[in-house]
């Protein structure tokens, strides 16, 4: 939800929704079915709960094949052009810092998960870092950004992490 009161939403039918909340109802601004000229369509049916950008005019949504992208919340429209993709499933909440670094997790099969930071350029975003998480399923804690930058998760085995959302390209791996 905006600070217009307008709510956004994706379905398991591959489709985003902006709606404007006017009181008692609702209006349909704009439906994305997540086609776009990059990577084909987003897959929603598992994925990451979208994240607005600080100043509104962006929402991060990640899906199950490893798509990122960044919607433009007047038009409905990909600003990425489906150019941003990581090898496994984007998993949990994508998380805004205030920096407007983007950070998510992302879920490898029989590899180690990571944790991602992107920046928004716009038309297109650029990889910041990203950060090996080793063990089992650890991506269903979500990073969480606090004012100081520090972008903190946990583990499945109980670790706590703390990184510097400052510079994610110190991370390391």
């Amino acid at each position: 939800v905006d600070s217009s009161g307008a709510i956004y939403f994706a379905s398991t039918s591959r489709n985003l929704y902006k709606i404007q909340d006017n009181g008692a109802t609702g209006t349909q601004v704009w439906l994305n079915n997540f086609t776009f000229s990059g990577a084909g369509t987003f897959q929603t049916s598992r994925g990451a709960s979208p994240a607005l950008s600080n100043d509104e005019s962006a929402l991060y949504l990640g899906d199950g094949n490893g798509n990122v992208a960044a919607i433009n919340t007047t038009l409905g429209t990909d600003n990425w052009g489906g150019t941003v993709q990581v090898a496994g499933d984007i998993m949990g909440h994508i998380a805004v810092g205030p920096n407007n670094n983007i950070y998510f997790a992302e879920k490898r099969i029989f590899q180690n998960d990571r944790i991602h930071a992107f920046r928004d350029n716009g038309g297109s975003a650029t990889a910041l870092g990203s950060f090996q998480v080793g063990g089992g399923d650890f991506t269903r804690n979500s990073p969480t950004v606090n004012a100081n930058n520090q972008v903190v998760f946990a583990s499945r085995a109980g670790e706590i992490f703390a990184l510097d959302g400052t510079d994610p390209s110190s991370w390391g791996n």
